[in-house]
């Protein structure tokens, strides 16, 4: 669901039993969008939340971590665990936060109008001492989400996102301008100006300000009264919904009472909203990264082997212009043959041809007798000769790289997290097809245990089945992992991943074998193919040749079986 009005609601009242009273240590804005802040908070014990330490020694002030996002996809505010790293360079905005409310003692939080619209207020000190009070709006409006930070005086200091006439004629949000909260919906009600004989609604959503359709749906299926529904807010049940691992909806109210409810979803509650809201943000972040991420590397893979392609094509021309280099041994030796004979400056000779009785006409130097023009066409035949040579092998190994790229352009494909891209950037790496920036390598040094695992499967008889993710898991699979007698599969002549069926010394069954294959087609580049041809054989019939690519390997004395894909 949406970051609706009602999350808001009750975020507003956990955010202000937690964080006033607190001062702002520390404010960092690692992405354009994103500002942290960090809290520091007199708790006394018998309020400690989950969120704090279990160590019964620790100290009554506890840290808070805030986050206020205005990004344009997921706007959001909540308590994290942790802060990314800071810039090197801070941005304005951060610099300006900085200025104003560093040190500041946090008064509260406020919704304006029941709107996605959150004031933070804080105390602070002028200059000479005096007290000051502050605020910043967070206003979590999809693509017109913004921070903005005001004075007393209700005067805007500064925005993340600077709107000016250029953007809007409506609502200016720039330095200087007295600020205005966002027009509301027109025609929509208030919902906390409800009283005692609001009658009950299908559809809420219509009629009242910041209900989503999700929240009136529950509200209408539970047949609560609107003005019931808001007072249990005051005490949330946080929840999520997933639907196999993937998060799909979140609520302040219990998913597992909402009815019409596929029986294949599964409802998780969290202590906090801010549990629940970093639990599902984070997967969602996470997605989009390693769908951003895995589209900038597969671009510079693609590019990449376009280049190949076309060094593939100028090196077959290469070898296609030297193929001749037999006649130029044939010239250089009928002119050595026939080296008694004048020339007299000719630009041409015809001479006859031993092999085959003809008469060949053989061009010449005229700066040059016929010994010098028969050295020069031994030279070009010398070269030539070895040119194609180097061509050839030229030829084989740009034809691996492609072979071996394509296999990588497969991988990216079937990422599905920001893990599994950083080990295919490595292996790219150290393949010297890619150079990574400082930055990346900094953050993979951080991040060296998050090592991403095969895929693992379990075939109808419970047997084990692993598929390798990139080339580097593909070798451990089949060359480490893998007992000599498992199965190995792999698509026939298309680029795919390793598949691995575990047998433990036992015979395989038909059904096992087929749930295997299928497997490996799915994650090849034959996955949107009606009918896969998948090769199999035992692990002792595959090898890996000296100096062989990652996840190249060659295999003998297999078997081919047709697996049909979904159409």
């Amino acid at each position: 669901m949406s970051f609706d009005s009602t999350t808001i609601y009750a975020l507003v009242n956990e955010l202000n039993s937690r964080l006033i009273g607190g001062r702002i240590d520390k404010i960092h804005q690692p992405a354009n969008f994103d500002v942290y802040f960090s809290v520091r908070n007199y708790t006394p014990k018998n309020q400690q939340n989950s969120n704090q330490s279990d160590d019964t020694h620790a100290s009554r002030t506890q840290k808070y971590n805030l986050l206020l996002s205005c990004n344009p996809n997921f706007p959001r505010i909540y308590l994290t665990e942790k802060i990314p790293d800071r810039p090197y360079n801070p941005p304005m905005f951060c610099m300006l936060l900085r200025k104003h409310l560093l040190g500041g003692k946090i008064l509260g939080f406020k919704q304006h109008n029941f709107d996605r619209v959150i004031e933070l207020q804080v105390e602070t000190r002028s200059e000479l001492g005096d007290i000051l009070q502050k605020s910043l709006y967070i206003e979590v409006m999809g693509r017109y989400s913004n921070i903005i930070l005001v004075d007393n005086e209700s005067k805007i200091l500064g925005a993340n996102r600077v709107v000016d006439l250029s953007v809007s004629s409506k609502r200016i949000v720039i330095g200087g301008v007295k600020y205005q909260l966002a027009p509301p919906q027109d025609g929509k009600i208030n919902p906390l100006n409800l009283n005692d004989n609001q009658p009950l609604l299908q559809n809420y959503a219509e009629k009242y300000i910041g209900i989503s359709n999700d929240t009136s749906e529950y509200i209408a299926n539970n047949t609560l009264n609107l003005k019931d529904f808001l007072e249990s807010l005051k005490t949330p049940k946080p929840s999520i919904e997933f639907d196999d691992d993937t998060p799909k909806k979140f609520a302040v109210y219990d998913l597992s009472v909402r009815k019409n409810q596929d029986d294949t979803t599964k409802i998780l509650s969290y202590p906090t909203i801010s549990q629940m809201l970093s639990t599902f943000y984070n997967y969602k972040l996470n997605s989009t990264n390693s769908l951003v991420n895995a589209s900038d590397l597969l671009k510079k893979v693609n590019t990449i082997i376009a280049r190949l392609n076309r060094k593939y094509k100028n090196i077959q021309n290469d070898i296609k212009n030297a193929e001749d280099y037999d006649d130029y041994k044939l010239f250089g030796e009928l002119l050595t043959a026939n080296i008694y004979k004048k020339t007299d400056n000719a630009s041409k000779i015809e001479l006859l041809n031993y092999y085959d009785d003809s008469i060949i006409e053989i061009p010449l130097d005229v700066k040059l007798n016929i010994a010098q023009n028969a050295e020069k066409y031994y030279k070009i035949y010398n070269k030539k000769k070895n040119a194609l040579v180097q061509l050839s092998k030229q030829l084989e190994v740009c034809d691996k790289d492609r072979e071996y790229l394509s296999s990588v352009a497969n991988s990216i494909e079937n990422c599905d997290n920001e893990d599994d891209i950083f080990e295919l950037e490595d292996e790219l790496a150290q393949g010297g097809y890619i150079v990574l920036s400082h930055a990346k390598n900094h953050k993979r040094a951080k991040n060296s245990h998050n090592k991403s695992k095969p895929i693992h499967l379990k075939t109808p008889n419970g047997a084990n089945v692993y598929i390798g993710k990139n080339n580097l898991q593909n070798d451990h699979l089949t060359l480490k992992q893998a007992d000599k007698r498992d199965l190995w599969f792999h698509v026939k002549n298309i680029p795919g991943s390793h598949c691995i069926l575990q047998l433990d010394g036992k015979n395989p069954a038909d059904d096992d074998i087929i749930f295997a294959a299928t497997a490996c087609a799915r994650h090849s580049k034959a996955k949107n193919s009606s009918k896969v041809e998948v090769d199999f054989t035992t692990i002792n019939n595959v090898k890996k040749p000296r100096g062989a690519k990652p996840g190249m390997v060659i295999y003998d004395n297999f078997k081919t079986i047709v697996v049909k894909l979904a159409d």
